[in-house]
């Protein structure tokens, strides 16, 4: 009986140790076909993830490009101006200082929307030398500095081509490549003058077009900034890139010991152990190829996908999106351990029978499988959304960035030539003495011109108030200044919109003349003159007033108000003798396009966005700014400033 009853113990514990050995194989087998898997769907998705950085990459690149072709062209004009200027009277001089403050402007403004990409452009003339620079505020900007020893320099005067760089490292010790755009002078001869306009009333006898090159425009970008928008750039524990020249040098990598190398350097190679994919995949890209593969590094394994970045319609750099695979594992593997643990405790329940064990093993093998696919289809359910919430994040960045290159590009760059030239043609040197009429359109010409250049700039502000871009230049200055300025304004008012009213205007300073405040002036005029224009759009023709108070912010006087008491403060007030504001539209005036619907507001026009514009500006001081309900005889608009 005993020998029976061993027999089939050891009969069980053969059979549980069999069912065992099938368990675990069949479990092994289960989770490699998920891994399998799961790798199969991430690969998919870093492949459209690199090809959407790359081509968002490409696009900034264009971007930038677009923008220093334009300093170019005007850096020609400021050429073509300075040697008109030099054959001319002392008034024509004059005209031709105006344009080049204008387009000097201009330059400045195309150097603000080109810093949020890089962070530096110079101007070179034809001996290679910076003769103009803009760079971050307390940063040298290098004037009188010979970039001849730059290859890019040499390349571009070679060429007379726009060059994208290859990596070097900048003087101020930043990682950077830079891009290029020549400066040609392309004048036109008409007979022995030479001029910017043809007079109205002779025919060119010859005309001969010349073009010289005199120098290049070059945008300076911080590579580290360039890539670091599109993903992670330190950390080689998660996914990351790793950006590449024209040459095979890293630009961009966690691995910062390796910045600066080819990939085909010893160090390299050795971390690598020389592997065949990984050199491929680096050969490929930097040929314009895009390839892809599973390599293994003294890190572990990875998984890189590689893409060209295009600009220009030319392949410029290469980049690689790198993924360890422990970090696609790690959460199934998690859920696998625990699986496991469970499994094990299961088996301790195997010794009450070699049936209950087939039972437990068939019923916890089938969970297993329903397990893993149900955590598959949320990770893919899960990578689907993050793919669609990233395009559309990208979509939605790139729409305005696209929107702020045109409006800066299509809408302001071609009122510059329409000022500058009806400018000129109020000058008889140019055209002669106007009649009447003629004189009269063109000063209509200027006004609308002017019009719609603070048109775009209230567009731009807005933007830049949303995105939290408006950028302040503070400085201490007089709070007596300010309200000059702001005098001045209203009469650059007036002779803007050749107003023919008899609006008088008082300014009251209540407050120390010599006080001082923290502020940005141009803001603070801004502020200041669209309140007294939107006054002088409204009150009588025949005996209007607008009112400019400065007193000291007294918090008992506005208990309604949020502000801050523990600051020192100074209120300004702008109010007129107008026809007011209703008391049920006055909460509503700082909201976008919204305008009052009555007469007056539909004769005067206007774009329902400067007093929007007003609280940015205002609140990006640490101020508020809001209408005084109180005020019965017209409209009064106060805000605060602090001390």
């Amino acid at each position: 009986m005993l020998k029976i009853h061993l027999v089939s113990l050891a009969l069980i514990i053969s059979l549980v140790i069999v069912s065992n050995i099938i368990y675990f194989y069949l479990q092994e087998q289960n989770e490699k076909n998920a891994l399998d898997s799961l790798l199969v769907q991430h690969v998919s998705l870093q492949n459209q993830s690199a090809k959407s950085i790359t081509n968002s990459i490409g696009s900034d690149l264009n971007s930038m490009l677009k923008m220093i072709e334009n300093v170019a062209q005007m850096e020609a004009m400021k050429n073509i101006v300075k040697n008109d200027s030099q054959l001319s009277d002392g008034k024509q001089q004059n005209a031709s200082g105006y344009i080049l403050g204008f387009l000097q402007d201009q330059i400045k403004s195309t150097y603000d929307d080109l810093s949020k990409k890089a962070d530096r452009l110079y101007i070179l003339d034809k001996n290679d030398v910076v003769i103009e620079s803009y760079a971050p505020p307390g940063e040298d900007t290098f004037i009188g500095l010979d970039l001849s020893f730059r290859d890019y320099v040499n390349k571009t005067k070679e060429t007379q081509q726009p060059v994208y760089s290859d990596f070097f490292k900048g003087a101020d010790g930043i990682n950077r490549i830079t891009i290029t755009y020549p400066v040609f002078n392309k004048t036109e001869y008409s007979g022995q003058n030479m001029s910017l306009a043809g007079s109205v009333n002779s025919i060119p006898n010859k005309t001969t077009d010349s073009e010289t090159y005199l120098g290049l425009v070059a945008a300076s970008v911080p590579v580290s900034q360039l890539f670091e928008r599109y993903g992670n750039i330190f950390n080689v524990e998660s996914q990351y890139l790793v950006a590449y020249d024209k040459n095979g040098t890293i630009m961009v990598s966690p691995r910062t010991e390796f910045i600066g190398m080819n990939y085909l350097s010893p160090e390299i190679q050795q971390v690598t152990d020389s592997n065949g994919i990984y050199n491929r995949i680096v050969s490929n890209l930097i040929n314009g190829k895009q390839d892809q593969g599973l390599y293994t590094t003294d890190l572990g394994e990875r998984y890189n996908t590689a893409f060209p970045v295009l600009a220009d319609n030319k392949t410029v750099y290469g980049l690689s999106v790198v993924t360890p695979t422990n970090s696609i594992y790690e959460d199934i593997n998690e859920l696998m351990r625990n699986e496991r643990i469970q499994s094990a405790l299961l088996f301790i329940t195997m010794s009450a029978g070699v049936i209950i064990i087939i039972v437990i093993l068939r019923n916890w093998s089938k969970d297993l499988g329903k397990e893993v696919k149900k955590r598959t289809l949320e990770l893919n359910e899960a990578n689907h959304r993050l793919e669609i919430v990233n395009e559309k994040i990208i979509a939605s960045e790139k729409a305005k960035e696209e929107f702020i290159s045109m409006v800066s590009h299509e809408l302001r760059t071609p009122l510059m030539p329409i000022k500058a030239y009806a400018g000129m043609l109020l000058k008889p040197k140019y055209t002669g003495e106007l009649n009447p009429k003629q004189k009269k359109a063109i000063e209509s010409i200027l006004r609308n011109v002017t019009s719609m250049e603070r048109l775009v700039g209230d567009v731009l502000d807005v933007y830049r108030l949303e995105m939290s871009r408006l950028k302040l230049s503070k400085q201490e200055i007089g709070v007596k200044s300010l309200v000059d300025n702001a005098v001045s304004e209203f009469q650059e008012i007036i002779k803007t919109q050749d107003s023919k009213k008899n609006i008088q205007l008082n300014a009251k300073l209540n407050v120390s003349e010599n006080l001082k405040i923290q502020c940005d002036p141009q803001r603070i005029n801004q502020v200041l003159g669209n309140l007294i224009k939107n006054s002088i759009d409204f009150v009588p023709s025949n005996n209007g007033i607008i009112n400019i108070i400065v007193d000291n912010y007294d918090h008992s006087q506005y208990l309604d108000r949020p502000d801050s008491i523990d600051r020192k403060k100074i209120v300004f007030t702008v109010e007129d003798n107008g026809p007011g504001i209703p008391l049920d539209k006055s909460d509503s005036l700082f909201r976008k396009f919204y305008q009052i619907d009555t007469s007056l507001t539909r004769k005067h026009g206007g774009t329902g966005l400067g007093l929007v514009i007003c609280k940015g500006i205002v609140e990006s001081h640490g101020g508020n700014i809001w209408i005084d309900k109180s005020y019965t005889l017209g409209a009064s608009f106060k805000f605060t400033l602090p001390i």
